[in-house]
């Protein structure tokens, strides 16, 4: 357990070895809510997460410096687009393979507590303690290490073979979307 801090931040974590929670969690999330966050960090620990977006970051780094140096002097011209490649490229592969991972969490954390409506309830109640977009266009998402909301609930809808009119069910009684 994590004190959530100065900012009363409520997140989790899935670390190398465990996982960790802000002691705030049970302020905003009940029982079965609980224990889908808590599947959901297991299984980012134990598809060791942290680790191959560090080592797919090395890489791509590595292979973007080799090619710079690999540009003769006539290339001089274009090494403003290189480097806004090498910067670019490395923080939208690391934001997509972290979407891809939370996809992947939420539907095995579905698996571990065989309710997918705890998984939905849950991630209303987090994305409303922290205040993460609801629904965001393509571009936006592009720069984000979690997917939107809207997006999260109709993955967990399918995953947990409800019907997809659940999620926005569950926001409209939430007051997150409009009727």
């Amino acid at each position: 357990m994590v004190p959530p801090g100065r900012g009363h931040l409520t997140n989790a974590f899935g670390l190398w070895r465990g996982i960790a929670l802000t002691d705030n969690f049970g302020e905003y999330l009940s029982g079965p809510q609980l224990d889908f966050v808590i599947g959901h960090e297991l299984v980012h620990v134990k598809g060791r997460h942290t680790r191959k977006k560090l080592s797919m970051v090395l890489l791509l780094v590595v292979v973007l410096v080799l090619l710079s140096f690999s540009l003769s002097h006539a290339a001089a011209a274009s090494r403003p687009i290189l480097i806004l490649t090498a910067l670019l490229v490395p923080l939208l592969a690391i934001y997509c393979l972290s979407r891809y991972f939370e996809y992947s969490c939420d539907r095995e954390a579905i698996g571990f507590t065989n309710d997918p409506e705890s998984g939905l309830h849950a991630l209303v109640n987090l994305y409303r303690m922290t205040g993460s977009p609801v629904k965001c266009g393509r571009i936006v998402e592009l720069f984000m290490t979690h997917p939107s909301l809207t997006n999260r609930l109709e993955a967990i809808t399918r995953a947990g073979k409800i019907p997809v009119s659940r999620a926005s069910a569950i926001l409209i009684e939430e007051g997150l979307q409009s009727h």
